[in-house]
């Protein structure tokens, strides 16, 4: 009974929202996430695995809500690639986001990005994963993901739906990857590459990931958070000169999720190869 609740939620969820995403096709319609405004002032809305830009000409409007779950009704959203992820350039705010179902629901649970690396040395971040709450909390992995933001003027930007001063260089990613494990090659059962822990992002153009993390660092497809339990990860970067943001979430692989978790942001500038932590005023 328990499982076919589940699967229920998880079709109504769909069904629910099913004007807005189907196939990786991003269109009009409800909308989910935290409300985020990075450290040159560009404005998403983030939901951890998937974000949505939120278009220079309207972002203030989202402004009081800078850090807030919050459910928006997007009349006018451009997606130029499928996949890929959209700018929403009209909305209308409909309030507060809804609890997510119990099933997805993390009371307690909170994220945190740490600087792990002294000006000068290579960058890198520390995740801490905190349940502060009186339970324990089954953790995902296939929920919980990195982002990475940067500059707009980046060589990459080209790709990107941004129309304001940064992007994310690294999304959609989580830390396990949930590929089928087998699959079919002329006729043969075959074991698929790639299934499990997630080490590193995807490569750029010279073949390099932008982060990774040592073997020892990865996560387990689940873990158990005692009340008061913290486990931490680390992330090394390896990125051109640049401005940079890093935060993760914990959200889930689906536009459809209504509550995200958004740690707070880590910024840092590599010049000539050398990470140096900014602090950004306001924070």
């Amino acid at each position: 009974m328990k499982l076919f609740n589940k699967v229920f939620s998880l079709f109504l969820l769909i069904v629910l929202n099913s004007s807005v995403s189907y196939g990786g096709l991003l269109g009009p319609g409800t909308y989910y996430g935290v409300v985020v405004f990075d450290r040159w002032d560009g404005c998403t809305l983030y939901n951890g695995v998937f974000l949505m830009y939120i278009a220079e000409q309207v972002k203030s409007q989202l402004r009081p809500y800078s850090n807030q779950a919050i459910q928006i009704n997007a009349t006018d959203v451009l997606q130029p690639r499928n996949p890929g992820d959209a700018l929403i350039r009209k909305f209308v705010y409909m309030g507060s986001a809804p609890a997510n179902p119990d099933w997805l629901n993390k009371p307690g649970l909170k994220l945190k990005t740490i600087p792990a690396f002294k000006n000068g040395e290579k960058p890198s971040v520390i995740i801490e994963i905190v349940n502060t709450g009186q339970q324990e909390l089954e953790i995902n992995s296939h929920d919980l993901a990195p982002t990475l933001l940067t500059q707009r003027v980046s060589k990459f930007a080209r790709f990107s739906s941004s129309d304001g001063p940064s992007f994310a260089l690294c999304t959609d990613q989580t830390f396990w990857n949930d590929s089928p494990q087998w699959g079919w090659l002329k006729g043969q059962r075959v074991e698929m590459p790639g299934r499990g822990a997630v080490r590193q992002s995807a490569d750029d153009e010279n073949g390099r990931p932008y982060w990774s993390m040592d073997k020892g660092q990865t996560l387990p497809e689940h873990f158990m958070l005692q009340p008061q339990q913290t486990r931490q990860t680390k992330l090394t970067f390896d990125l051109p000169d640049g401005e940079y943001e890093f935060l993760c979430g914990y959200g889930g692989v689906s536009h459809y999720l209504t509550q995200c978790i958004a740690s707070n942001p880590t910024a840092f500038d590599i010049k000539n190869g050398k990470g140096k932590i900014i602090t950004v005023e306001g924070r």
